[in-house]
């Protein structure tokens, strides 16, 4: 229902008559010497609207209020109504917007709970793999450590950089298909030994393939041991063609893994890893990630962590 009310704004707290009544079937026959109190809202708004006689018509909103229009003339009125389903139709909207923001909120914020949960499944997966292989227990997170410090260096996004660093703490996932003799075992590999531990980027790409992350986990794991040259494996991808990921988890990986101590053979040593990642920089390794990494150690003062117990 729409209604007109004629009013004296020079008093706003005197009485209005209702002049005009109108809804959807038409307009409704009114008693002109009607008295109707104005409305508290109509009394605020009649001191914003010059003095002398006036027209209001006050449409509701809703939970919003209501909208209050002065009219001088029948002209008015009649644009009104034609606006009138204009005005409706703007309003509706404006609350369906409101109600999709909500809605989005609410989506965006069950999606990062989601992520949350994932990542710390991922997390706890990485440290199940580390009980199995107690003597590369660390090696994971802090090569998903360093490679998250690579990239965010490197300007990636951060929502990238920290599925580079998720990618780096499941990269040896391939690793549980092998037998514990051969994880474990001193001394070196005999070459059927050393055969069957490379299977495990592809083997971590089977086990992986079908999770349905936001980003692309699998790939980045599949191709850690590529390397830009071609001499890398499983696949024997060479530079574009290996994602920018795997080949930051590479060069993070070769660091960590010469640095420390494995069950073939002593740790070479940090120093002995910034040089192989020099010598083969832009042939074996990216060079933005080697450039990266070496300012990471010589300049910026960063460290392998020890991780030692849960993360």
């Amino acid at each position: 229902m729409v209604f007109v009310y004629g009013g004296d704004t020079a008093d706003p707290g005197s009485e209005a008559k209702l002049v005009l009544a109108f809804d959807d079937c038409g307009r409704h026959p009114v008693d002109p010497n009607q008295p109707v109190e104005l409305p508290a809202g109509l009394r605020t708004a009649a001191h914003l609207i010059n003095s002398g006689r006036v027209s209001f018509i006050v449409e509701p909103l809703g939970d919003i209020g209501f909208l209050v229009l002065q009219m001088t003339d029948d002209l008015g009125m009649k644009i009104y109504v034609s606006a009138r389903d204009i005005i409706s139709f703007a309003l509706r909207s404006s609350i369906l917007l409101q109600e999709v923001r909500e809605q989005k909120d609410s989506l965006k914020s069950n999606l990062d709970k989601l992520q949350r949960a994932m990542e710390k499944f991922i997390e706890t997966m990485g440290l199940v793999l580390e009980a199995r292989d107690p003597c590369t227990a660390g090696h994971q997170r802090r090569v998903a450590d360093l490679a998250r410090c690579i990239a965010r260096e490197m300007g990636l996004p951060p929502q990238q950089t920290e599925w580079i660093g998720l990618a780096g703490m499941i990269h040896t996932i391939g690793k549980i298909d092998l037998p514990s003799e051969i994880l474990n075992k001193p001394g070196k590999l005999k070459e059927l030994e050393h055969s069957l531990l490379k299977t495990h980027a592809a083997v971590a790409y089977d086990v992986l393939k079908n999770v349905d992350f936001p980003w692309p986990v699998a790939d980045i794991v599949h191709q850690h041991h590529e390397r830009l040259d071609g001499s890398g494996y499983p696949l024997g991808l060479t530079g574009d063609d290996i994602r920018i990921e795997a080949r930051i988890l590479a060069v993070a990986d070769v660091v960590e893994a010469m640095a420390s101590h494995r069950p073939y053979r002593p740790a070479l040593g940090l120093d002995r890893a910034l040089q192989e990642i020099s010598e083969h920089r832009g042939t074996r390794y990216d060079p933005h990630a080697v450039d990266v990494c070496l300012r990471l150690f010589n300049q910026q003062g960063y460290r392998l962590r020890d991780f030692r117990g849960p993360a």
